[in-house]
């Protein structure tokens, strides 16, 4: 009593912190949001409020699933920002989440850090939701009832230890609704199981690895340590932990890490090896693999790292895997999940003027650019409202396609596209400038621009197409750039290892004197190869006989 202790925190409405954080990704994915789309943390300053990260610090564009891994805070607040309040709400009340309730008003983007009550059996009940494949299944505190004639009258997924079945005996099925698309609820459990992916911030084996159990888990931890959350899961289990004081006094640097995860780690692993405890958990009679199975309609493609484009980018220095869905995500019509159609690719054509922007995976892009000197761009200014930060003095503009002729210097290079909001974007550009990574240039060239650009000082040689590990038959043009000067080269060429040619190069085609810029180079005779792994490469061959650079490759295969 002398604490006030006599409270069931299991029912009792708390801030559940970042443990909301999977609930926003979840339902930015079901508004077409991709686990590759870049999420830009750096400084976001809003009315009356300046978020920060828990380590405090930023930590540039990464992707959801080193902001969801890492619990990083800014990026969760961004996508928040980005899908609405509402739409946590909903997907919220889907899983059975009811003391948020449905009016926005209430709330504001802190939401998605745990800026809302709700109970402990609540949060679990909408966890159980990613281990069961996005189904919801409604708790139940009552499994059998006997009378005292021993006959069963009511029994929960056969949860009678005993008695009689009779024509009257009500039997009820554990079987819930599908609230979610199941490859959503697979991505959100792969990234939360993710051991690597969450070390920059909570360190190798830490109290959320559970060795060969293979789990998913969030922590959360509220302002002035409050309240501590673990919540995870297997396919076959679901533990939701609070730690923190029934009259909520905060304690002292208590985290979800370091106060509710190693209590959930000893309940995860104590039922995993007891294995009549273990067996509870099964469903009729059998239980599940830990981790779901992958789901049809999702599979892993490779897509750039983020930190190998430095600036200047031409083409992604290093590549990983990530989780897509193949068709756009199920949505909620209220009672049940539709399937919207595929909306056709636009093709990929340039446009009749202006810039060509291609993207080439989620926010990367691939465009002409020319060089500005520092002398010309610092005298470029930017119109800004009243208040907002001016983005750094550009380094390229964007090249129309109406003035590609007249951009000797232009080149074709990658670059990360800025966040939405324009703030947010001139800090995301001060960000990268810092780091030295390739953001979106936010001018285009004028004939004034191009004219003082000059021409190349450096030689440029890159081929944009085929592109990496692509397959290629038949007669196929290699195009991309090979940009010098009369005074730095003679030629460029295109040569060929590999394949029949084993470890030599071969010159294809011809040598050609000229540059050409974002154009065709020469033609792969892919039809007069024999099948197998092959590299094409392209050098520019100076004055003095000898390569003036590394040469450009790129693997290709022929079937």
């Amino acid at each position: 009593d002398n604490i006030d202790g006599r409270v069931n925190v299991t029912i009792s409405p708390r801030q559940p912190g970042s443990t909301m954080k999977p609930f926003t990704y979840a339902a930015a994915i079901e508004q077409g949001m991709t686990p590759a789309n870049v999420i830009w943390d750096t400084q976001m300053v809003l009315p009356d409020y300046d978020p920060v990260n828990y380590d405090r610090t930023f930590h540039g564009p990464v992707r959801m699933r080193t902001a969801l891994s890492n619990s990083y805070n800014i990026p969760a607040l961004q996508t928040l920002r980005s899908i609405g309040v509402p739409s946590l709400l909903e997907i919220m009340s889907r899983f059975g989440v009811d003391s948020l309730g449905d009016d926005a008003s209430l709330y504001g983007i802190s939401l998605t850090l745990g800026g809302g009550d709700m109970t402990l059996l609540e949060l679990t009940r909408a966890y159980a939701v990613f281990a069961n494949g996005g189904v919801y299944v409604p708790t139940t505190a009552i499994l059998c009832i006997i009378d005292r004639d021993n006959n069963i009258i009511y029994q929960y997924e056969q949860g009678c230890p005993r008695g009689n079945l009779t024509g009257q005996t009500q039997i009820r099925e554990g079987y819930g609704t599908q609230v979610l698309d199941p490859r959503i609820a697979f991505i959100i459990g792969d990234i939360l199981a993710d051991e690597q992916a969450r070390q920059p911030a909570m360190g190798a084996g830490s109290s959320l690895f559970t060795g060969n159990i293979g789990s998913s888990v969030k922590t959360g931890t509220t302002d002035n340590f409050r309240d501590n959350w673990t919540v995870g899961f297997t396919r076959n289990v679901a533990v939701g932990v609070w730690v923190g004081n029934t009259r909520g006094e905060p304690m002292i640097n208590t985290t979800g890490l370091t106060g509710a995860a190693p209590i959930w780690n000893q309940i995860i692993t104590s039922i995993y090896n007891d294995n009549a405890l273990l067996n509870v958990f099964g469903v009729d009679g059998s239980l599940q693999a830990d981790r779901l199975d992958q789901p049809p309609g999702i599979s892993l493609q490779p897509m750039c790292a983020i930190r190998s484009l430095v600036d200047p980018a031409m083409d992604c220095g290093q590549r990983l895997n990530e989780w897509f869905l193949e068709t756009p995500a199920a949505r909620w019509n209220g009672q049940g999940l539709e399937y919207p159609q595929a909306a056709p690719y636009p093709p990929d054509q340039p446009p009749g003027a202006g810039p060509w922007l291609r993207e080439v995976e989620p926010d990367i892009y691939r465009v002409l650019v020319s060089p500005l000197p520092p002398d010309i761009a610092n005298l470029i200014q930017f119109q800004v409202a009243p208040g907002q930060i001016p983005p750094p003095a550009p380094i390229y503009c964007q090249v129309p396609v109406e003035l590609q002729g007249s951009a000797p210097a232009a080149r074709e290079q990658l670059f990360l596209a800025p966040p939405p909001f324009p703030d947010d974007a001139a800090r995301a550009e001060q960000y990268a400038r810092s780091a030295g990574l390739a953001y979106l240039p936010t001018i285009a060239c004028t004939p004034d621009l191009l004219s003082v650009s000059g021409n190349p000082t450096v030689v440029t040689a890159f081929i944009s197409s085929p592109s990496p590990d692509q397959v290629v038959s038949g007669s196929t043009p290699i195009i991309g750039t090979a940009q010098f000067g009369a005074d730095q080269a003679v030629y460029y060429k295109i040569e060929l290892s590999g394949g029949q040619f084993g470890s030599d190069w071969v010159t294809s085609g011809e040598v050609h004197p000229s540059s050409v810029v974002n154009g065709q180079l020469e033609v792969l005779p892919a039809d007069r190869l024999q099948p197998g792994n092959y590299v094409v490469q392209l050098v520019v061959v100076g004055l003095d006989g000898n390569f003036v650079q590394q040469p450009y490759q790129v693997p290709f295969t022929v079937p």
